[in-house]
């Protein structure tokens, strides 16, 4: 089922915008969320391994595409602080 949703633009033009879009949207989104959090953490802290991890985790989204692969990476670099020594 391919859900397609219509987007205006100032000028009074309408396209196609799918879902897969929001949705990619909204999960560049929180983890962008929780890379700040992790940012704000290591600057407050001086914790080096949480500063390093929160930049990374709000700069990769824009790379990454699928979403299935931008879930499990964001995964593995919150929980890497956890893991590090």
């Amino acid at each position: 089922m391919n859900l397609k949703y219509y987007a205006s633009t100032s000028i009074g033009r309408s396209y196609f915008v799918s879902k897969s879009d929001f949705s990619h949207l909204f999960l560049s989104l929180v983890i962008s969320l929780v890379g700040f959090g992790y940012f704000t953490y290591g600057k407050k802290q001086l914790e080096t391994k949480f500063l390093v991890s929160g930049l990374v985790l709000m700069g990769f989204s824009y790379f990454v595409s699928p979403l299935w692969l931008a879930a499990s990476l964001a995964g593995v670099i919150a929980a890497a602080p956890f893991f590090m020594t």
